[in-house]
């Protein structure tokens, strides 16, 4: 890590000092000591800068851990954007899955995409992403019951759509070239990662827009760059019919 850069200046009669990340702090110091004399304190003020810093870095307590269910060939990006955080192999089988704080799931299928719904039930937090076509989407980030699910984004979408039952069924046809991110601009694979790390910051440091992030569908146009976000809440789940009785 680098060390944080320290810029001084008197206003007042008093040494001024500016850190690395904007806050400022009033240095006392004898009145007309020479300069060589804030050598010292200007290390002291670095050491304990530098400190700040890291504990800053540090996530909230259990929003360490980020999972990752993506392959490895066709999503680059993604696995760029997750570059220097805590990512451990995820198990759905004999791990218990709430050991993980944060899953990352690209679903290549729309099918795929309600696979880890259950997941937030247990505490652990979904983050999915997928490509239709030439349109990327992240959904809304689910942390908790109550968070719209993988379904339940499909089926508000059916619901919003003007042309539903084409939807519906385009969403079953098989489409091998949304596997992968393969023939977008890079610069739309890029944002794409960028929104993924903004929004795992997010969670990790708790942020005024974490609550926006748990509503929002985010789609990009990846020939015009222009993303768009649209309102999904989650609704309570019908019970199943008992059946007819005989």
């Amino acid at each position: 890590m680098s060390s944080s850069a320290i810029d001084d200046f008197e206003l007042r009669g008093h040494t001024t000092v500016r850190s690395s990340d904007g806050t400022f702090l009033r240095v006392q110091t004898p009145t007309g000591a020479p300069a060589r004399m804030l050598d010292p304190i200007r290390g002291q003020i670095g050491q304990q800068l530098e400190a700040r810093a890291v504990q800053r870095m540090r996530p909230h307590p259990g929003r360490e851990r980020i999972a990752v269910l993506c392959p490895t060939i066709g999503w680059e990006s993604v696995h760029t954007a997750l570059t220097g955080l805590d990512i451990q192999d995820f198990d759905d089988g004999g791990t218990p899955v709430a050991a993980h704080g944060l899953l990352v799931l690209v679903a290549a299928t729309p099918a795929e995409r309600s696979l880890m719904d259950a997941l937030p039930d247990s505490g652990t937090a979904v983050l999915r992403c997928y490509r239709e076509g030439e349109i990327l989407f992240v959904d809304p980030l689910a942390l908790a019951p109550g968070d719209p699910s993988g379904s339940q984004v499909l089926r508000r979408r059916l619901a919003a759509s003007v042309a539903a039952d084409e939807l519906d069924v385009w969403f079953g046809t098989a489409r091998p070239a949304d596997g992968t991110l393969e023939g977008l601009p890079a610069l739309a694979t890029q944002f794409l990662g960028a929104r993924i790390r903004s929004m795992i910051a997010a969670w990790q440091y708790d942020t005024n827009e974490l609550a926006a992030l748990r509503r929002n569908l985010w789609r990009l146009d990846t020939r015009t760059l222009c993303s768009s976000q649209h309102p999904v809440l989650g609704f309570a789940e019908p019970a199943e019919s008992p059946g007819r009785r005989r």
